[in-house]
């Protein structure tokens, strides 16, 4: 439950830590119920953080646990929830056909689920609900409306018997709507949408109905309209991660304020231990604790964008390098590399369909991709963190350009802090040097080349010169360029615990 709640709040490092936790327990219990529990609750957090190949391999981990119960009522439903969970997944892996036989399948096991004792009316209803809603929208997607119609009045039928205002009556309603606006019937169908929207009592719940209004004005090619729709989701999401970021940051500082008073040693104590009390030391731990939880979830927002998690930190050692390149002391080095691992954190409020689009931006994309920069600095410029001034600088400006042409505020030459303008360098490079959704990396020397090219239009000419010739050595003496920029990377423990996960289940879906 705990990682059910920290999930809700889109605490990612800490929700897949919790369930990993549960796993083990699972693991020395025996018992496949647990298991399929905790793996079906695991399945749907990572559907609705949008890792949807990661979310299906769990799924059908689920399926294989639920296969183990004794026959029965209770199985029935056991697997039902594991299939129902998988056709769900193909909505956003566009796999229908798998997503309609699933569905299939696990509709007819609920037939028998609805026999278990064990259940209370109002779950197994809501289970079947939620699986015949989802099979709608698959067939909805393959142009099947008639078939959708009747799941859909099935679906309702169901509905009635669960509370309402829940996820899955929004569901139903959802799905209504989308079977207007298929059926060409959108006017309609749009005015369901906007109800649902201004009638959900979640900030989620109102996220899934824009969602849902951009899928509608994309199909019916009104891209004025589906671009409005993105807008919205943009700033809504931005509002409401933003807050789920400060939340998480301010309960890690209350609890390392608890810890703190809690360790305190009298100074008689310490004398007597012959332990000497360094208040220095300690303020660099603490400050470094209260920073670690915003290392944390910035990594799990670039995880749309760099699946590996390390871009934060090599960007960080490549910004050090370029820093003591140009003479700064380590002191000032150090500063600039801990606001380049934050560089990005306002990602967390650029919808994943976006970070994850294989082909360039467009209009409206373009301008949401933008908002992460100020976004970014907003949310740095509200958390007690050491460093924070040059975090927000870098977090704001790192997409200005030399020539002015960059975001969000069109800066121009040395008026770009040298903070920002040096991780600029740092980023771009590591960016063109790693696979994107859009394009395949490039190599060191073709990466160094660009910018050359672009030194004195894009970048800072000077910096632009003295980072290709520290790269160029660094490369002449270190060919795997990757193992030597991380050398000294500390890896965060959420990226400890996402592998774990992409171990237990499937590393194809990393």
């Amino acid at each position: 439950m705990h990682a059910v709640f920290q999930s809700d709040l889109h605490n990612l490092p800490k929700a897949f830590e919790a369930f990993l936790e549960a796993l083990d327990l699972c693991d020395l219990l025996g018992d496949p119920r647990h298991t399929f529990a905790v793996l079906h609750n695991l399945g749907v957090a990572l559907l609705y953080a949008e890792f949807p190949r990661l979310a299906m391999s769990v799924a059908r981990a689920s399926l294989e646990h639920a296969r183990k119960i004794e026959s029965g009522a209770r199985r029935a439903a056991f697997e039902g929830s594991a299939l129902s969970n998988i056709a769900n997944g193909c909505l956003f892996t566009e796999e229908y056909g798998l997503g309609l036989r699933c569905s299939k399948e696990a509709n007819e096991l609920y037939e028998l689920a609805h026999l278990a004792p064990e259940d209370s009316e109002a779950e197994r209803f809501g289970n079947h609900t939620f699986l015949l809603t989802v099979q709608a929208r698959l067939l909805q997607r393959v142009g099947l409306l008639h078939d959708a119609k009747v799941c859909l009045e099935r679906a309702t039928e169901f509905a009635a018997k669960v509370p309402t205002h829940s996820r899955t009556t929004q569901a139903v309603e959802i799905a209504c709507a989308l079977n207007d606006v298929y059926s060409g019937q959108f006017d309609e169908g749009v005015a369901r949408l906007h109800k649902t929207a201004l009638n959900s009592w979640s900030p989620e719940l109102v996220a899934d109905a824009l969602r849902d209004l951009i899928e509608a004005h994309t199909f019916a090619k009104r891209r004025d309209g589906a671009a409005d729709y993105m807008h919205q989701l943009g700033i809504h999401m931005q509002r409401v991660r933003s807050d789920h970021i400060l939340f998480h940051h301010k309960r890690h500082i209350d609890r390392l304020k608890v810890g703190d008073s809690l360790k305190k040693t009298s100074a008689v104590e310490t004398l007597q231990k012959k332990s000497p009390f360094r208040p220095a030391e300690r303020r660099r731990d603490y400050l470094g604790e209260r920073v670690r939880v915003l290392e944390d979830l910035c990594v799990a927002a670039e995880l749309h964008d760099d699946p590996s998690g390390k871009h934060p930190y090599r960007v960080a050692e490549l910004a050090r390098i370029l820093a003591e390149g140009i003479g700064m002391d380590s002191n000032e080095a150090a500063r600039i590399a801990a606001a380049a691992v934050l560089h990005d954190v306002g990602k967390v409020a650029v919808p994943a369909s976006i970070l994850r689009k294989p082909g360039p931006l467009v209009g409206e994309e373009e301008q949401i991709m933008r908002t992460h920069a100020t976004a970014g600095a907003e949310l740095l410029a509200s958390v007690e963190i050491d460093n924070q001034d040059t975090a927000v600088v870098v977090a704001r400006h790192h997409h200005e350009w030399w020539s002015g042409g960059g975001y969000p505020d069109g800066l121009v030459g040395t008026a770009i802090p040298l903070a920002a303008r040096v991780v600029s360098i740092a980023e771009a490079f590591d960016a063109m040097t790693h696979d994107r959704a859009y394009r395949p990396g490039l190599s060191v020397a073709r990466a160094v080349e660009l910018i050359e090219e672009r030194a004195g239009h894009q970048f800072d000419p000077h910096l632009a010169q003295v980072f290709c010739e520290l790269i160029r050595d660094l490369h002449v003496h270190h060919t795997d360029f990757d193992t030597y920029v991380e050398r000294d990377l500390k890896e965060s423990s959420f990226l400890k615990t996402k592998r774990r996960l992409i171990d237990r289940f499937s590393r194809s879906a990393a």
